[in-house]
This record gives C-alpha cells, structure tokens and sequence, in this order.
C-alpha cells in the first residue's frame, strides 16, 4: 500500500508541479491547490479550474502583485515651422519642374499637413517668389499646383489674398528686373480668378499702391486677358456686374484715361462699348448731308445689339443729338431772356430732323425717360437758359417723342446723379398743370363719346 500511495503523492506533486508553473506540491485538502511556487492557474480541490477566482479558473498567486501597463503616448510630430515649409517646398518644386507629375507633388505638399493660415499663405508667397524669376514653364507648373492645393482644400482662398498681397507689395522693384512681370503675375491673378479661388473684386485692393505710378494699367490689363482665354466677353462681364468691378478705379487716370487705355488694349474694348462713342455720333450728327436713316443705319453697323439696345446708349444719343438742336441758341442768345422767334424756330427744325432717330431709340416710356433725363442734363449744363425746358418738353410732346406717362414717369424719377431737378421742375410747373388739365380734359371727352354716338 506504501507504495502506491507513494507512487499517488509523487504524482500528485508532479501535477501541482506541472499545474503550479514549478511551485510546490499541492496539498489535497489545501485552498485552490495553486502550490507555493506562484503557479498561474488555480484548481479546486478536486482538481478542476477555480471558474469564481478570474476568467477562466485563472487566480492571482498572493507573490504576484498585478502590474498596470499604461499605454504611452504617441510621440507628438515636430511643429511645422516655415524654415520646414521653405525646405520642403522647394524640394517639391525642383522635382516637379523635372517630373511634371502633379499627383506626386501635391501628396508632398499635402504630407507637411499645414493647419495655421499664416503657413498657408506664406506658401502662396514662397511659391510666387520662387517661380517669378523662373521659365514660362516652370511659371505655369507653379500655378498648377497652387490651384490644385485650393481644390482639394489643402490651401483656402484667405491665403491667396495673403500670400499675392505680401508678393505684390515688392512689385515696382521687382518690374525693374523682371520687364515681364505684368504678364507672368497678371497671368496668375486671371487664373485664380477664373478657379473662383479669387474674384475680380479684390483687384482693386490688390492694384491700389499701383495706381497712382500707373504700373496698375498693365497688370490689371493682363488679368483681364487671361480671363478672357478661358472664358467668354458675356461670361467675363457678368463676373465684372457681379463683383461691381470698376476698371477706372484700378487704372491711372481714372474715367479720363479710360479711353487711352482702351485704345492701347483694344482686346478688352468690348467692357466698354460705348467709349468714344459720344465723339462718332456727333460727327454724323453734325453733319449736314446724313439723314435720319443714315444715322440709324450707322448705329447698327458700329454698335453691338446689345450695346444699342442699352439705356446708357439711349442716354449718349440723345444727349449727342440735344446738344446739336440747342447748341445755337445757348452759344449766341442771352440766356437769361425769351430767345428771338428764329432761335426757336431753329431748335424746332433741328428737333424735327432727328424725331425719326428718337422715336426708333425711344419707343417705350423707359427710353423717353432717358430722352427727358438728358434734357435735364443739358439745360443745367448750360445754367438753364431762360425757356429751354419748356421748349423741348413741349416740342418733343406735339412731335410724339414723348408720353404724358413719360412725362409723369420723369417727375417722379429719382435722378440725383443728373443735377438740375428742382430747378427743372420749377421752369416747367405751369407747363406740366397745362398738360396734366389737357390730359382730363381729353379723358371726359372720351367718356362722351360713347353717349354722344347713341
């Protein structure tokens, strides 16, 4: 029997053993049997995993203190500084200018993870800077570049408009060696313009120190250009009316000068059709041997559809033709008294000559309005002669240029930025009550009409 219990207890300790991790033999009547040793698994006292002491059966030895692993932090990545950005883009440039591959470069730029707006822009100018003094090609890979970080939202318009604005501010020293600068960033500005990246509204603030040495005219001329290889005129004026974009504002000279520059860059006429105009109607018109038609015809031959049809040139031609019909009696008559019958008879001939060309231009209350604006505009030009008013108010009525709808239209028609309105409606008062009792008067007969024919 010895034997075998010892063959049993040698067993047994072999299993505590093997159970225990190497420990000491495990009692069978001891707590878990676990075995002094520290072993990792525990057993019942009948030989099966403790399942109430841990997942799984597993206990903690009372030598085996748990150890909390914390998780460390991962390294923070180095901030960004412009040194880096400096560095890396060029490096970026200097292969794309060999490679030429777009997709390749912009994951570069990407990768340097760019979150300060101050990085972004600086970008934009470190880009310009670079490239400005570079080929055409390297010029135009730059730009590509550029605008494919703004369409993928790695870089955002505000750094455009920073970055081109810190470029600009060194553009007069920079045009001394590099004669080609109004077309290389001029180019730029039409093209980010054209990506809505920029607008033609920021022109202006971008030109401003330009201005006044007239280095403006030739940058802002190429902008324009550039839009105009990508886009359309009618799609080029719309961007103009839609960002209220004033080229007299950005050119040296102003207004003034708009017809010298046009002259010098007859591409970008078409914004302005009706420049110069002015001067060409009044050459026919002061022309003896043209006729009415002649003139209609000369407008549809010189005058885009659409200019013509315009009420700025409705304005023009009326103020062209005006001027021609009292230009006589305002340069010989005393102005402060009634003018001699043959002035008026003058005015009355050289009105009737041109009625076929008003009541073609201005057929519709709208135009009429103008055609009375502009009668408006000219006697307080020339300081209201004595009359005027009355005279091509009433003339223009009986030769049915004009409406009594018109004439109601004109009164009320805020027209602050043609000077001369109180004093208009003052010299025509007794005319307009004369033509306001005329206009009942006709009403009534109108109404009995129909009773009288019974």
């Amino acid at each position: 029997g010895g034997g075998a219990r010892g063959w049993q207890s040698d067993r047994s300790k072999a299993e505590g053993a093997q159970a225990g991790g190497g420990g000491g033999a495990a009692s069978s009547s001891g707590p878990g049997g676990a075995g002094g040793g520290g072993g990792r698994f525990g057993v019942l006292a009948n030989g099966s995993p403790d399942r109430d002491n841990g997942p799984r059966g597993m206990v903690r030895s009372e030598h085996s203190p748990v150890k909390i692993i914390e998780k460390k932090a991962a390294p923070e990545k180095p901030k960004l500084t412009t040194e880096k950005l400096e560095r890396e883009a060029k490096a970026t440039l200097q292969e794309f200018y060999g490679l030429e591959d777009l997709t390749e470069a912009f994951e570069c730029i990407k990768e340097l993870e760019m979150r300060d707006p101050k990085l972004e822009a600086h970008l934009v100018n470190f880009f310009l800077i670079e490239a400005v003094e570079g080929k055409v090609k390297e010029q135009k890979l730059s730009m590509d570049l550029l605008l494919k970080l703004f369409s993928e939202n790695v870089l955002h318009p505000p750094a455009w408009a920073a970055g081109l604005a810190e470029f600009l501010g060194f553009y007069e020293d920079l045009c001394v060696d590099i004669p080609r600068l109004p077309v290389i960033a001029g180019t730029w500005m039409g093209r980010a313009i054209a990506a809505d990246v920029s607008s033609l509204k920021g022109v202006k603030q971008f030109v401003a120190h330009l201005v006044e040495s007239g280095r403006s005219d030739a940058l802002v001329a190429e902008v324009l250009r550039e839009l105009l290889r990508s886009e359309d005129e009618a799609a080029i004026r719309q961007r103009c009316e839609k960002a209220k974009f004033a080229l007299t504002s950005c050119i040296a000279g102003g207004s003034d000068e708009l017809p010298k520059f046009l002259a010098k860059y007859s591409d970008l006429g078409f914004l302005y059709p009706l420049v110069g105009v002015d001067e060409k109607l009044a050459e026919q018109a002061n022309n003896p041997d043209v006729t009415p038609q002649q003139l209609i015809d000369w407008v549809k031959a010189n005058v885009s559809g659409e200019a013509a049809s315009s009420l700025e040139f409705v304005s023009i031609l009326c103020r062209v033709l005006l001027k021609t019909i009292v230009q006589r009696t305002i340069e010989e008559s005393n102005c402060k008294e009634e003018p001699d019958r043959a002035f008026v008879l003058a005015e009355h001939k050289m009105l009737k000559r041109w009625v076929p060309v008003f009541m073609h231009f201005c057929a519709d209350d709208r135009t009429q309005v103008v055609f009375l604006l502009e009668v408006q505009r000219v006697a307080a030009q020339a300081d209201f002669p004595k009359g005027l008013m009355q005279r091509m108010f009433h003339l223009a009525y009986n030769d049915d240029i004009i409406t009594e709808d018109a004439v109601e239209m004109w009164v009320e028609h805020d027209s602050d930025d043609i000077p001369g309105k109180g004093e208009s409606l003052f010299q025509l008062n007794s005319w307009l009550t004369w033509l306001r009792e005329a206009d009942s008067e006709s009403e009534g007969e109108g109404e009995d009409e129909p009773a009288t024919s019974k």
